[in-house]
């Protein structure tokens, strides 16, 4: 039977602290390690899913009017500066309309790092409410590989220290490192859940965790300034398309409804359920004798005729009525509800008298030229848009003046 001789005290316990200060320097320092690749991980993929969501609101005009080139410019100039692996533009029928590549590896940190699972965020590319598109980005991993890499040293030039100093830093190591990064995985957790970019990590007393902690600030600060930017060019955008949309139903000489928007809106109030004794009216109107002052005064005096007379015809009429212009000297009113059939007659009189006050036109005559109005009736006079109008104008015609004389030759 082989016994082992004894030890001195001193040797057993120093042997004994330098294994435990070894799995110490070990187990933390393990720790550490994995939960600065796990918060970096997930930093990382939450950088990437801004990088995806910002590259989405760039690429949606692109993606609408299917501009492969510009689409592919932007995918470049985005997968260089973000460090991507790969970005992909896949339409709604599934072709693609660009794509982005990285160059293969090059150094040992890139042939590491692709070999590494990449990280990988797809978004759908939305316009005007509907999705049109899906982007596919995938990040490189080589950000892990060298964090792994700046960890390794570190650990190993830390287990010097940690060996020597266990004991009497253990406390204070939990307070520099540890709470720092409790805190940082704490508030990146809320930043996260709450899409609060104006939260900012304290300072810590360690150097790295303290660049990592400014760092991260900087990112945030950046993230939130580019959704701010965002969302002011979305408003600007939304405002812009509101204001294009509102001049696209106006007539551009006369500031009144165009003949599109007319005929729209006719053909939806048309289509409104309504009460059996509720009509609806159109009045078509004719400038009479209009040729006579183009030709003699001019078409600048015409166009000043025409814009008077659209804004006495508005004055005229309800805010729910709807006064456009069909085209030269052509104009609609739509009365709508209309109570009474009687009121017709009543409303064309208060127009033809309101068109016949004295109007300040620098022309010699005071008076604006006299109107024929014929009227229609919904849905006694016509069922269909066109024959609404048809019946309206035929109306018209026949109370312009010389129209029984006409009749009767």
């Amino acid at each position: 039977m082989t016994t082992t001789a004894p030890e001195p005290l001193r040797r057993v316990l120093h042997r004994a602290q330098l294994r435990v200060a070894a799995i110490a320097t070990g187990v933390v320092g393990g720790l550490l390690m994995l939960a600065s690749a796990l918060l970096l991980r997930t930093s990382a993929q939450h950088h990437l899913d801004l990088v995806a969501r910002s590259l989405a609101y760039t690429v949606d005009a692109a993606v609408v009017f299917r501009d492969a080139q510009a689409a592919r410019e932007i995918l470049a100039e985005v997968g260089r500066a973000e460090h991507l692996a790969r970005a992909e533009l896949v339409l709604r029928d599934g072709r693609a309309l660009a794509r982005y590549q990285a160059p293969p590896p090059a150094g040992l940190a890139d042939r590491v790092a692709s070999l590494l699972p990449a990280f990988e965020v797809a978004l759908p590319v939305v316009a005007d409410g509907q999705p049109q598109g899906t982007l596919r980005v995938r990040a490189q991993a080589w950000l892990l590989v060298q964090a792994a890499g700046w960890g390794l040293l570190g650990l190993l030039a830390g287990a010097a220290a940690i060996l020597w100093a266990v004991r009497r830093a253990a406390h204070g190591l939990a307070e520099q490192v540890e709470a720092p990064l409790l805190a940082l995985a704490a508030q990146t957790r809320a930043i996260r859940e709450a899409q609060d970019f104006s939260r900012r990590v304290p300072s810590a007393t360690v150097t790295e965790i303290d660049a990592l902690a400014r760092d991260f600030n900087a990112l945030l600060a950046q993230v939130q300034a580019q959704r701010q930017e965002l969302t002011q060019r979305h408003v600007a955008l939304q405002s812009a398309h509101d204001q294009l949309a509102h001049q696209s139903r106006l007539d551009p000489l006369t500031g009144i409804a165009n003949r599109a928007w007319f005929e729209h809106c006719l053909a939806v109030a048309m289509s409104r359920p309504r009460p059996l004794d509720e009509r609806m009216a159109v009045l078509f109107i004719d400038v009479n004798d209009f040729k006579r002052i183009n030709d003699v005064h001019g078409h600048e005096a015409g166009d000043r005729v025409l814009a008077a007379v659209a804004g006495r015809l508005r004055g005229c009429v309800r805010e729910s009525d709807l006064v456009a212009r069909l085209g030269g000297d052509e104009f609609v009113v739509l009365i709508d509800p209309l109570r009474q059939r009687e009121d017709l007659a009543t409303l064309v009189h208060k127009l033809i008298s309101a068109l016949a006050q004295p109007a300040d036109l620098d022309l010699p005559e005071r008076r604006l030229p006299s109107v024929s109005i014929g009227t229609a009736v919904f849905p006694d006079d016509g069922n269909s848009p066109e024959a609404l109008l048809r019946e309206a104008d035929r109306q018209m015609y026949r109370r312009k003046p010389g129209a029984d004389a006409r009749e009767r030759r």
